[in-house]
Protein backbone atom coordinates (compact mmCIF):
# COMPACT_ATOMS: atom_id res chain seq x y z
CA UNK A 1 0.00 0.00 0.00
CA UNK A 2 1.63 3.42 -1.26
CA UNK A 3 1.69 5.34 2.31
CA UNK A 4 0.64 8.51 3.15
CA UNK A 5 3.00 11.27 3.52
CA UNK A 6 2.37 14.42 6.37
CA UNK A 7 5.06 16.18 8.12
CA UNK A 8 5.91 15.81 11.54
CA UNK A 9 7.68 17.75 14.34
CA UNK A 10 10.90 16.46 15.72
CA UNK A 11 14.00 18.38 17.56
CA UNK A 12 16.72 20.34 15.18
CA UNK A 13 19.31 22.68 15.50
CA UNK A 14 18.32 26.13 13.73
CA UNK A 15 20.74 28.67 13.13
CA UNK A 16 18.98 32.09 14.49
CA UNK A 17 19.01 34.95 12.69
CA UNK A 18 19.45 37.38 15.48
CA UNK A 19 22.78 36.34 17.23
CA UNK A 20 24.11 33.71 14.51
CA UNK A 21 23.85 31.08 17.54
CA UNK A 22 21.91 27.59 17.16
CA UNK A 23 18.68 27.36 19.11
CA UNK A 24 16.82 24.55 19.83
CA UNK A 25 13.53 24.16 18.49
CA UNK A 26 10.90 22.57 19.94
CA UNK A 27 10.13 18.98 19.15
CA UNK A 28 6.27 19.42 20.50
CA UNK A 29 5.51 22.31 18.14
CA UNK A 30 5.49 22.73 14.65
CA UNK A 31 8.35 24.77 13.85
CA UNK A 32 10.33 25.70 10.68
CA UNK A 33 13.64 24.39 9.77
CA UNK A 34 16.88 26.56 9.71
CA UNK A 35 15.77 29.69 7.66
CA UNK A 36 17.32 30.56 4.16
CA UNK A 37 17.14 34.31 3.08
CA UNK A 38 15.76 35.77 0.46
CA UNK A 39 17.21 37.75 -2.52
CA UNK A 40 16.77 41.25 -1.78
CA UNK A 41 15.89 44.17 -4.46
CA UNK A 42 17.65 47.21 -3.07
CA UNK A 43 20.99 47.70 -2.38
CA UNK A 44 20.25 49.24 0.86
CA UNK A 45 19.05 46.44 2.29
CA UNK A 46 20.26 45.53 5.55
CA UNK A 47 19.28 41.75 5.14
CA UNK A 48 17.67 42.07 8.35
CA UNK A 49 16.64 38.54 9.94
CA UNK A 50 13.24 37.15 9.43
CA UNK A 51 11.52 35.12 11.93
CA UNK A 52 8.98 32.11 10.67
CA UNK A 53 6.08 31.24 12.58
CA UNK A 54 5.44 27.37 12.83
CA UNK A 55 2.52 26.20 9.99
CA UNK A 56 -1.09 25.10 11.30
CA UNK A 57 -0.07 21.56 9.95
CA UNK A 58 1.21 18.47 11.76
CA UNK A 59 5.48 19.81 10.90
CA UNK A 60 8.69 20.68 11.45
CA UNK A 61 9.35 23.27 8.35
CA UNK A 62 13.03 24.25 7.60
CA UNK A 63 12.50 27.82 7.28
CA UNK A 64 12.79 29.47 4.25
CA UNK A 65 16.08 30.77 3.07
CA UNK A 66 15.36 34.27 0.65
CA UNK A 67 17.07 35.61 -2.52
CA UNK A 68 16.47 39.37 -1.41
CA UNK A 69 15.00 42.03 -4.37
CA UNK A 70 18.07 43.99 -3.95
CA UNK A 71 18.13 45.34 -7.72
CA UNK A 72 20.61 47.36 -8.86
CA UNK A 73 19.12 51.04 -9.73
CA UNK A 74 20.85 51.37 -12.75
CA UNK A 75 19.12 49.14 -15.79
CA UNK A 76 22.78 49.42 -17.64
CA UNK A 77 24.50 45.99 -18.90
CA UNK A 78 27.48 46.35 -16.26
CA UNK A 79 27.46 44.91 -13.03
CA UNK A 80 27.03 46.77 -10.07
CA UNK A 81 30.76 48.18 -8.47
CA UNK A 82 31.70 45.71 -5.81
CA UNK A 83 31.88 47.14 -2.55
CA UNK A 84 35.03 48.52 -1.06
CA UNK A 85 34.54 46.32 2.34
CA UNK A 86 36.84 42.90 2.66
CA UNK A 87 35.21 39.37 1.97
CA UNK A 88 34.07 37.42 4.81
CA UNK A 89 34.77 34.00 4.37
CA UNK A 90 31.99 31.11 4.33
CA UNK A 91 32.08 28.80 7.57
CA UNK A 92 31.01 25.32 7.63
CA UNK A 93 28.85 23.82 10.53
CA UNK A 94 30.23 20.63 12.19
CA UNK A 95 28.34 18.26 11.25
CA UNK A 96 25.80 19.47 9.00
CA UNK A 97 24.85 17.71 5.68
CA UNK A 98 24.99 19.47 1.95
CA UNK A 99 23.15 17.08 -1.00
CA UNK A 100 26.22 14.74 -2.07
CA UNK A 101 26.28 12.92 -4.83
CA UNK A 102 23.49 13.47 -8.20
CA UNK A 103 21.47 15.83 -7.30
CA UNK A 104 17.69 15.38 -8.85
CA UNK A 105 16.09 18.15 -9.91
CA UNK A 106 12.32 18.76 -10.51
CA UNK A 107 10.45 21.48 -12.10
CA UNK A 108 6.65 21.90 -11.09
CA UNK A 109 4.81 25.09 -12.44
CA UNK A 110 2.36 26.85 -11.03
CA UNK A 111 -0.23 29.34 -12.89
CA UNK A 112 -0.80 29.85 -16.54
CA UNK A 113 2.16 29.17 -18.76
CA UNK A 114 0.40 27.98 -22.20
CA UNK A 115 0.98 31.21 -24.15
CA UNK A 116 3.17 30.96 -26.31
CA UNK A 117 5.84 33.16 -24.46
CA UNK A 118 5.16 31.42 -21.22
CA UNK A 119 5.89 28.07 -23.12
CA UNK A 120 9.14 29.43 -24.48
CA UNK A 121 9.33 30.33 -20.76
CA UNK A 122 8.78 26.74 -19.21
CA UNK A 123 11.46 25.14 -22.33
CA UNK A 124 13.99 27.63 -21.01
CA UNK A 125 13.29 27.23 -17.76
CA UNK A 126 13.57 22.93 -17.86
CA UNK A 127 16.54 23.52 -20.20
CA UNK A 128 18.51 25.44 -17.86
CA UNK A 129 17.81 22.60 -15.16
CA UNK A 130 18.76 19.79 -17.96
CA UNK A 131 22.02 21.82 -18.16
CA UNK A 132 23.31 22.79 -15.12
CA UNK A 133 24.80 19.91 -13.86
CA UNK A 134 28.58 19.73 -15.25
CA UNK A 135 28.49 24.03 -15.64
CA UNK A 136 30.74 26.19 -14.96
CA UNK A 137 28.46 27.88 -13.08
CA UNK A 138 27.35 24.94 -10.51
CA UNK A 139 31.19 23.93 -10.29
CA UNK A 140 31.21 26.20 -7.47
CA UNK A 141 29.71 23.67 -5.24
CA UNK A 142 32.73 21.16 -5.69
CA UNK A 143 34.47 23.13 -3.30
CA UNK A 144 31.64 22.75 -0.58
CA UNK A 145 31.72 19.46 1.74
CA UNK A 146 31.08 17.98 4.43
CA UNK A 147 32.13 16.18 7.90
CA UNK A 148 31.29 12.68 8.73
CA UNK A 149 30.24 13.10 12.61
CA UNK A 150 32.05 9.71 13.44
CA UNK A 151 34.49 8.53 10.98
CA UNK A 152 35.65 12.64 10.26
CA UNK A 153 36.14 11.91 7.08
CA UNK A 154 35.74 15.05 4.79
CA UNK A 155 33.20 14.23 1.40
CA UNK A 156 33.10 17.15 -0.80
CA UNK A 157 30.16 18.01 -3.42
CA UNK A 158 30.06 17.01 -7.17
CA UNK A 159 29.03 18.97 -9.88
CA UNK A 160 26.44 16.02 -11.07
CA UNK A 161 22.62 17.33 -11.60
CA UNK A 162 20.12 15.61 -13.06
CA UNK A 163 16.93 16.62 -14.73
CA UNK A 164 13.75 15.01 -13.66
CA UNK A 165 11.79 16.33 -15.91
CA UNK A 166 8.70 19.34 -15.01
CA UNK A 167 4.73 19.36 -14.34
CA UNK A 168 2.14 21.23 -14.49
CA UNK A 169 0.18 21.96 -11.12
CA UNK A 170 -3.01 23.52 -11.26
CA UNK A 171 -3.94 26.55 -8.83
CA UNK A 172 -6.91 28.40 -8.96
CA UNK A 173 -5.59 30.27 -5.96
CA UNK A 174 -4.63 34.41 -6.64
CA UNK A 175 -2.35 34.40 -3.65
CA UNK A 176 0.00 31.43 -2.26
CA UNK A 177 1.62 30.87 1.07
CA UNK A 178 4.20 28.99 1.70
CA UNK A 179 2.34 26.78 4.03
CA UNK A 180 0.41 26.33 0.34
CA UNK A 181 3.37 25.64 -1.22
CA UNK A 182 4.69 22.42 0.92
CA UNK A 183 0.91 20.95 1.17
CA UNK A 184 0.68 21.18 -2.41
CA UNK A 185 4.54 19.29 -3.03
CA UNK A 186 3.18 16.85 -0.24
CA UNK A 187 -0.40 16.20 -1.75
CA UNK A 188 1.63 15.21 -5.49
CA UNK A 189 3.73 12.84 -3.19
CA UNK A 190 0.47 10.97 -2.15
CA UNK A 191 -0.81 11.23 -5.59
CA UNK A 192 2.33 9.60 -6.71
CA UNK A 193 2.24 12.29 -9.50
CA UNK A 194 6.03 13.03 -8.49
CA UNK A 195 8.76 10.73 -7.16
CA UNK A 196 9.65 11.28 -3.44
CA UNK A 197 13.50 11.79 -3.30
CA UNK A 198 15.63 12.49 -0.07
CA UNK A 199 18.54 14.17 -2.48
CA UNK A 200 16.23 16.41 -4.59
CA UNK A 201 15.10 19.50 -5.29
CA UNK A 202 11.61 20.47 -6.01
CA UNK A 203 11.59 23.64 -8.20
CA UNK A 204 8.61 25.28 -7.53
CA UNK A 205 8.25 27.72 -10.53
CA UNK A 206 5.39 30.77 -10.23
CA UNK A 207 3.55 32.87 -12.56
CA UNK A 208 4.06 36.57 -11.41
CA UNK A 209 0.35 37.23 -11.08
CA UNK A 210 -0.14 34.66 -8.38
CA UNK A 211 0.64 36.42 -5.13
CA UNK A 212 3.08 35.08 -2.76
CA UNK A 213 3.77 35.91 0.75
CA UNK A 214 5.61 34.27 4.04
CA UNK A 215 6.41 35.62 6.91
CA UNK A 216 9.15 37.12 5.45
CA UNK A 217 7.84 39.55 2.90
CA UNK A 218 6.23 39.07 -0.56
CA UNK A 219 7.62 38.37 -3.93
CA UNK A 220 8.81 41.53 -5.55
CA UNK A 221 8.38 43.34 -2.69
CA UNK A 222 10.90 41.68 -0.42
CA UNK A 223 12.11 39.06 -2.48
CA UNK A 224 12.77 36.99 -6.02
CA UNK A 225 13.17 33.48 -4.62
CA UNK A 226 13.97 31.28 -1.73
CA UNK A 227 14.17 28.29 -0.59
CA UNK A 228 13.15 25.60 1.93
CA UNK A 229 12.70 22.03 3.70
CA UNK A 230 10.52 19.93 5.77
CA UNK A 231 10.66 17.04 7.33
CA UNK A 232 8.18 13.88 6.58
CA UNK A 233 6.86 11.68 9.52
CA UNK A 234 9.82 8.59 8.14
CA UNK A 235 12.35 11.44 8.61
CA UNK A 236 13.08 12.47 5.09
CA UNK A 237 14.17 15.63 4.71
CA UNK A 238 12.12 17.52 1.68
CA UNK A 239 14.16 20.56 0.04
CA UNK A 240 12.20 22.78 -2.32
CA UNK A 241 12.91 26.48 -3.74
CA UNK A 242 10.38 28.51 -4.98
CA UNK A 243 10.69 31.42 -8.12
CA UNK A 244 8.65 33.97 -9.35
CA UNK A 245 8.12 35.01 -12.85
CA UNK A 246 8.97 39.18 -12.69
CA UNK A 247 8.02 39.11 -16.43
CA UNK A 248 4.36 38.46 -15.51
CA UNK A 249 4.08 39.84 -12.40
CA UNK A 250 1.23 42.53 -11.89
CA UNK A 251 3.31 45.13 -10.61
CA UNK A 252 6.75 45.72 -9.76
CA UNK A 253 8.46 43.40 -12.19
CA UNK A 254 11.84 45.25 -13.09
CA UNK A 255 12.96 44.40 -8.92
CA UNK A 256 13.66 41.37 -10.25
CA UNK A 257 14.97 41.53 -13.38
CA UNK A 258 18.69 42.95 -13.99
CA UNK A 259 17.81 43.70 -18.12
CA UNK A 260 13.98 44.50 -18.53
CA UNK A 261 14.70 44.21 -22.46
CA UNK A 262 17.08 42.56 -25.20
CA UNK A 263 17.70 39.42 -22.15
CA UNK A 264 20.46 36.78 -23.87
CA UNK A 265 17.15 33.79 -24.70
CA UNK A 266 14.88 36.99 -25.81
CA UNK A 267 12.25 36.00 -22.46
CA UNK A 268 12.81 38.63 -20.32
CA UNK A 269 10.54 36.34 -17.65
CA UNK A 270 13.35 33.01 -18.44
CA UNK A 271 16.35 34.89 -18.45
CA UNK A 272 15.49 36.78 -15.40
CA UNK A 273 14.65 34.23 -13.59
CA UNK A 274 17.69 31.70 -14.41
CA UNK A 275 19.51 34.16 -12.38
CA UNK A 276 17.66 33.43 -8.99
CA UNK A 277 17.10 29.68 -9.70
CA UNK A 278 20.75 29.02 -9.90
CA UNK A 279 21.36 31.40 -7.01
CA UNK A 280 18.37 29.28 -5.22
CA UNK A 281 19.99 25.64 -6.29
CA UNK A 282 23.13 26.52 -4.99
CA UNK A 283 21.81 27.46 -1.89
CA UNK A 284 19.84 24.66 -1.73
CA UNK A 285 22.30 21.99 -1.85
CA UNK A 286 24.52 23.96 0.20
CA UNK A 287 22.99 24.96 2.90
CA UNK A 288 19.60 23.43 3.51
CA UNK A 289 20.34 22.41 7.05
CA UNK A 290 22.83 25.47 7.56
CA UNK A 291 25.58 23.48 7.15
CA UNK A 292 27.18 26.82 4.98
CA UNK A 293 26.85 30.16 6.20
CA UNK A 294 28.80 33.46 7.10
CA UNK A 295 29.00 34.24 10.45
CA UNK A 296 29.08 38.02 10.90
CA UNK A 297 25.73 38.98 8.75
CA UNK A 298 24.13 35.23 8.44
CA UNK A 299 24.03 35.21 4.45
CA UNK A 300 24.54 32.08 2.52
CA UNK A 301 27.14 31.76 -0.13
CA UNK A 302 25.10 32.91 -3.15
CA UNK A 303 24.15 35.99 -1.06
CA UNK A 304 27.46 37.26 -0.47
CA UNK A 305 27.68 37.65 -5.13
CA UNK A 306 24.27 38.82 -5.46
CA UNK A 307 23.89 41.02 -8.49
CA UNK A 308 27.35 40.82 -9.56
CA UNK A 309 27.72 39.64 -13.13
CA UNK A 310 30.98 40.38 -13.35
CA UNK A 311 32.05 41.48 -17.16
CA UNK A 312 29.64 41.35 -19.70
CA UNK A 313 29.39 40.25 -23.12
CA UNK A 314 26.46 41.75 -24.76
CA UNK A 315 24.18 40.70 -22.50
CA UNK A 316 25.28 37.48 -21.26
CA UNK A 317 28.33 36.22 -18.95
CA UNK A 318 28.34 32.21 -19.51
CA UNK A 319 27.22 29.24 -21.06
CA UNK A 320 25.26 26.77 -19.99
CA UNK A 321 24.55 24.00 -22.50
CA UNK A 322 24.48 25.53 -25.64
CA UNK A 323 22.81 28.65 -24.55
CA UNK A 324 23.86 31.98 -23.10
CA UNK A 325 22.79 33.57 -19.84
CA UNK A 326 23.43 36.01 -17.53
CA UNK A 327 24.06 34.91 -14.18
CA UNK A 328 25.61 36.05 -10.85
CA UNK A 329 28.55 35.00 -9.98
CA UNK A 330 29.17 32.57 -6.98
CA UNK A 331 30.96 32.41 -3.81
CA UNK A 332 33.73 30.12 -3.27
CA UNK A 333 35.14 29.39 0.10
CA UNK A 334 38.52 31.51 0.32
CA UNK A 335 38.41 32.72 -2.79
CA UNK A 336 35.14 34.93 -3.23
CA UNK A 337 32.89 35.54 -5.91
CA UNK A 338 33.85 33.65 -8.73
CA UNK A 339 31.77 32.61 -12.61
CA UNK A 340 33.38 29.02 -12.13
CA UNK A 341 35.36 27.44 -9.28
CA UNK A 342 39.22 27.98 -9.05
CA UNK A 343 42.19 26.23 -8.24
CA UNK A 344 40.58 23.78 -6.09
CA UNK A 345 43.22 21.48 -4.08
CA UNK A 346 41.37 18.45 -2.23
Amino acid sequence: MHPTYTQSPISITSKSKVNKSPTILSSTTPSYLPSARPITIRPTDTRKPTTFKSPSISSTQIPSKRFPTNQPTSKSTSSPSPTAAPIVDVTYHPYAPVMLGTVKLYNLFMGDFNSPISNTTRYLMNYLAANIGGSDKYSVVTAFFQIDPITKIKTYMSNSVQFKGSMNIPTFKTILTDTDIVMTLIAQFNARTIALDSNAVYAFIIRGDISIHTNGGSFLSDWCGYHSAFYLTNGMIIKYMVIGDPSTALYNGPTCEYLIYNTANGNVGADSMANTYTHELIETTTDFYNAWYFDQDGDESEDKCIWNFGTLIGNANQKIGNKQFLIQKSFQPGVGCVLRVQGLKK
